[in-house]
């Protein structure tokens, strides 16, 4: 009863379940062994197959909890069940028992942006310029794996979800072993940095479009994370940078304004970090009050509702933004305590009665972002 009205609830049984280098990857091979998932019908290796299967069998048991529980919101539910995207049969094993299918709607496959054979030793002595020709190279491969599990989504009625969606621009086996290269490590932050590397990462983002539409969700990798110190994994170099100081960043917010409209955000290449405004990303929304679509009353009085937790402590100052904020004032309401969790406002004589939206923007400098209703 404390989820937003407005939004829908992603189930999915785990991370990589198809993985055995993960916990819950071998967890799987233990249970779908024991339980004698695998058969002659299988297109993986054995145990690979008995690991699929019970991730799709874990799955319908914990998406029928989920029904069960949420009978009369069922319609805000979305079941994810999500596949080794390299490999046509994993999706082929982990979709093969068709009454573990009952309640999954969507295909998970990953939108790694990456070179065609992965990053070795043979890198060191790359130019930025080559390693994004490899970079390009990478893309048709990649469209025919979305082509053969887009087939197989179709073929048994689910839509697709893409994780994962981002340059993969890390040397091969870091991920496992923690040590890389120094001379590759500084050659891929070179190429992060490099103009040329917008035009590429849009390239890549043309091609999902193209195969995917506008229907299949997907999740960007749009800040960094902790591999990125090897290389570039997301659409950032480090925490706080800029995207206009971003060639991946900046190619991310041009494609989704040329396919889908502007956003309420502008790029600022003296922006200092993750806040929208003016360059950046929304989290899920921290404000409650009002939802979505709301019609409130010129002079009239509403309380403003948020949860307290996705801000930082410390003051906000609470802004009326109409359309976008690119070039425009916002109409200052007031400020409050983070933590209060509400603030009591009026709404003001305002010229355009349609598209308006609040920002609660932390006052203090730090990299925490911007909310928005």
């Amino acid at each position: 009863n404390r989820l937003r009205p407005d939004v829908q609830v992603y189930v999915e049984y785990s991370n990589e379940v198809w993985n055995p280098a993960l916990p819950q990857g071998r967890h799987a091979t233990e249970m779908g062994m024991k339980l004698g998932l695998a058969d002659d019908t299988c297109k993986t290796a054995f145990e690979h197959c008995a690991r699929l299967r019970y991730a799709s069998y874990r799955s319908d048991q914990i998406f029928k909890l989920w029904v069960d529980v949420w009978t009369r919101l069922r319609n805000r539910l979305k079941f994810v069940l999500s596949t080794q995207t390299e490999s046509i049969n994993a999706t082929h094993d982990l979709l093969s028992v068709g009454k573990y299918l009952t309640e999954i709607e969507l295909l998970g496959i990953s939108g790694a942006m990456r070179t065609i054979s992965g990053v070795d030793e043979s890198y060191i002595s790359k130019t930025p310029s080559e390693v994004i020709e490899l970079f390009l190279e990478g893309i048709e491969p990649a469209r025919e794996m979305i082509r053969g599990q887009k087939a197989l989504a179709d073929a048994n009625n689910l839509g697709i979800v893409v994780y994962e969606g981002g340059v993969h621009l890390i040397e091969e086996g870091t991920a496992q072993t923690g040590e890389a290269t120094g001379a590759i490590t500084e050659l891929l932050i070179a190429t992060g940095r490099s103009s040329e590397f917008e035009d590429a990462v849009g390239v890549w983002l043309d091609m999902f479009h193209v195969e995917l539409g506008n229907e299949a969700g997907f999740g960007f990798d749009c800040d960094t994370g902790f591999w990125s110190k090897f290389g570039q994994r997301g659409m950032r170099e480090y925490f706080d940078a800029s995207t206009a100081g971003s060639p991946a960043a900046a190619a991310v917010h041009a494609h989704l304004d040329a396919r889908f409209g502007s956003r309420p955000a502008c790029l600022n290449a003296e922006s200092w970090g993750r806040g929208l405004p003016p360059d950046s990303f929304l989290g899920f929304p921290a404000v409650i009050e009002p939802s979505q679509g709301s019609a409130l009353v010129v002079g009239k009085s509403y309380k403003l509702r948020w949860t307290a937790e996705r801000l930082p402590p410390g003051t906000l100052e609470i802004l009326l933004w109409h359309d976008n904020s690119c070039g425009s004032s916002p109409v200052a309401l007031g400020s409050v305590e983070s933590r209060a969790g509400t603030f009591r406002w009026q709404v003001p004589s305002l010229s355009e009665k349609e598209g308006y939206f609040i920002e609660l923007r932390p006052v203090a400098r730090n990299p925490a972002p911007s909310n928005y209703s």
